[in-house]
């Protein structure tokens, strides 16, 4: 913070704006765990609801368990069972200890149904694991189960996790939409499984993060965070340089009621945990917090605290931008929910300075900032240039969504906002507005921030995840109103747009038909010069320089949905509005282009084969934007509802012989 102080005061004796800060915050936190991180993969044999085997994973800071995974269904007797509390250790040869929680249900009813505790005595030689467990499930108004088994599995350290499982260097997914504006990751040759069956689980982060929107508690049902905790948000996580990075936030700021909200919620659930986050809900404030995983192993890296700068919102329906870090030179940069930005050492976590008075107001204008030559922009309501090594401000213009062009070296800034007037008939209309704007002009330090032309357009919502940008191309969908109210937001002649970008504005390109039907949305991709466009339940091939329908695959997802692709592969996550989590893979190849199989079944929530129910506790975003999932090398990672979870989708390689 001093830093950040004295920068300012020298940029303005130079005659320079310096960040804008807002006067007595607390000073940034920054963390680093001590203690060397060790993961373990357990099974525990008949130890799941119908005496199914369980697998259990451990992640060990300094002997201690500090993250808990059960990678199984959900079981029919509740739908999240909370790691309480662990006392798990490993000392010398012996893991021992306990893995205590409660067992919840999210609907029908919201309630706490239950507890659980699973004892484990095992012992490690070479790596392997082998012992016994004991599992008490005590169900309200039931008699207790117990089961007694062995377990058996692997321990291992850093340096073997990273050996197996680390990251190819360069090879990054460092902003919301991945590499440039498309949804599309990093090509890195990797092979690529054929089933999403086959996806084996890697680890579950150490750092345990909150709810998103699509589970949250709001004002209708606020004591649904005795069971499912608070909001935190749902930004996307990032990729960059074999690093995770997260930002959420915290409620936070004192209240003058707490023992009466202690004994309100206190008629819905025993559990203390429940008790305080029911305080938590009704917070005035919120600290940002963004955290540096390592992306091989899972642990915590640094964590980094901004106490008090945002606004805590928990609500189950919002329906604004998810802000995403940005990561780039060495910097992570993250705006909040508050219209403040931050820059942080990407391996260090120290603030390095940070802009904005922030706001009372719960907002968010972007999925995130961009760096564009030489120029960090953020929309905070308006649109902001920024010296990216000091924070200084060097211009301002109208806000948006923002994406980036880059063409033969040269970086442009689309902007997207909605336009709202009155038609020729005297009726409210509205269209989306794409604006053209120069971060830099040609020999100025200073930046420059230059519109240089705007355009109509009939495409959809800026608070989508389209319209994307590949090379010169802009590629969004027809906004329509759907054919019957309630059920569709898009009719059946619905198009595909896709314009090229030219320096003096927007050229039409070409047009196609739209999947049909749609409901919310359609979700949309573009990797090796291909469209992918998906609706409800049929999914669109069509080539980027021309919208000829190359393929069609039937697979699709019912209301907010995400789309991305990497390594010849193409990703559906389906539904995004009640806190389920599934995907559907597709061969991204237009010659073979179709659904590829998810066998080992699962809650399946859509119609159609191939869709795959990964085994960790489901969270997603509501409404009209959706989270992203990076994906880098066949590494595919997951924000769940209590943390961020990594699955290996590669073929394994062959055994030795």
């Amino acid at each position: 913070m001093k830093h950040v102080l004295w920068t300012a005061v020298v940029l303005a004796l130079l005659g320079g704006a310096g960040p804008a800060m807002a006067g007595d915050l607390p000073a940034a936190e920054t963390t680093a765990p001590a203690g060397d991180y060790q993961a373990a993969w357990l099974k525990l044999e008949k130890g799941w609801e119908k005496g199914a085997d369980v697998a259990l994973f451990l992640g060990l800071r300094g002997g201690q368990a500090t993250a808990v995974w059960f990678c199984a269904p959900a079981r029919g007797d509740c739908h999240r069972m909370w790691a309480d509390e662990v006392t798990v250790k490993l000392a010398g040869d012996s893991l021992k200890g306990e893995v205590k929680g409660r067992m919840a249900k999210v609907w029908a009813p919201i309630a706490h149904v239950g507890d659980y505790a699973y004892a484990l005595d095992a012992r490690v030689s070479g790596g392997k694991v082998a012992g016994t467990f004991t599992a008490r499930i005590a169900l309200k108004d039931q008699k207790e189960q117990t089961a007694t088994g062995t377990l058996m599995g692997t321990l291992a350290g850093e340096e073997q996790l990273r050996k197996e499982q680390a990251l190819p260097a360069g090879k990054d997914w460092p902003g919301y939409y991945g590499v440039g504006s498309a949804f599309r990751g990093p090509e890195c040759g990797a092979r690529m499984i054929a089933d999403l069956g086959a996806a084996r689980p890697l680890w579950k982060a150490e750092e345990p993060l909150p709810c998103m929107w699509g589970k949250g508690p709001d004002g209708r049902y606020k004591m649904r965070a005795c069971v499912v905790g608070v909001d935190g948000g749902a930004s996307s996580p990032v990729v960059a340089g074999g690093l995770a990075y997260v930002f959420y936030f915290r409620p936070a700021g004192p209240l003058a009621n707490e023992p009466q909200l202690r004994e309100e919620a206190a008629k819905h659930t025993p559990s203390p945990l429940g008790h305080q986050a029911y305080v938590e809900w009704h917070r005035p404030l919120a600290d940002d917090i963004v955290v540096c995983l390592d992306a091989a192993t899972g642990k915590t890296v640094w964590r980094t605290v901004l106490k008090e700068r945002g606004v805590n919102l928990q609500t189950h329906k919002w329906r604004g931008f998810n802000p995403v870090p940005l990561v780039a030179d060495g910097v992570v940069y993250v705006v909040d929910y508050a219209n403040r930005v931050y820059a942080l050492d990407a391996r260090a976590g120290k603030l390095l300075w940070e802009y904005g008075k922030g706001s009372k107001q719960f907002t968010a204008s972007a999925a995130g900032p961009l760096l564009a030559d030489g120029v960090l922009v953020a929309s905070l309501g308006e649109m902001v240039g920024l010296d990216p090594k000091t924070g200084r401000e060097l211009w301002k213009g109208p806000g948006g969504n923002l994406l980036l062009w880059r063409k033969e070296g040269k970086d442009r800034v689309i902007a997207l906002a909605e336009h709202r007037f009155k038609d020729a008939a005297g009726k409210n209309a509205a269209c989306l507005l794409v604006s053209c704007f120069e971060p830099r002009a040609p020999g100025a330090g200073e930046g420059s921030g230059k519109v240089l032309w705007k355009a109509e357009t009939p495409l959809w919502s800026p608070r989508d995840v389209g319209p994307l940008i590949e090379g010169g191309f802009l590629v969004g969908c027809e906004a329509t109103k759907g054919e019957k109210p309630g059920e569709a937001d898009f009719a059946k002649e619905t198009q595909v747009l896709c314009y090229r970008l030219k320096e003096d504005g927007l050229e039409k390109a070409w047009a196609a038909p739209a999947p049909y039907p749609a409901v919310d949305k359609l979700a949309l991709a573009i990797a090796n010069g291909h469209v992918y466009v998906a609706g409800s339940q049929e999914t669109f091939c069509l080539k980027l320089d021309t919208g000829e329908r190359v393929g069609v695959a039937k697979a699709g997802g019912a209301r907010t949905q995400t789309m991305f692709a990497a390594d010849s592969r193409v990703f559906i996550q389906p539904e995004g509005r009640h806190g389920g989590q599934s995907f559907y893979m597709l061969d991204g190849d237009p010659k073979g282009f179709r659904v590829l199989p998810a066998s080992g079944g699962g809650d399946l929530k859509h119609p159609g084969a191939g869709q795959w129910v990964p085994p960790h506790v489901h969270d997603t975003a509501y409404a009209n934007h959706p989270v992203g999932y990076p994906l880098v090398d066949g590494r595919l990672f997951v924000r769940g509802h209590d943390g961020l979870y990594c699955y290996d989708l590669r073929e394994a390689a062959p055994a030795t012989p």
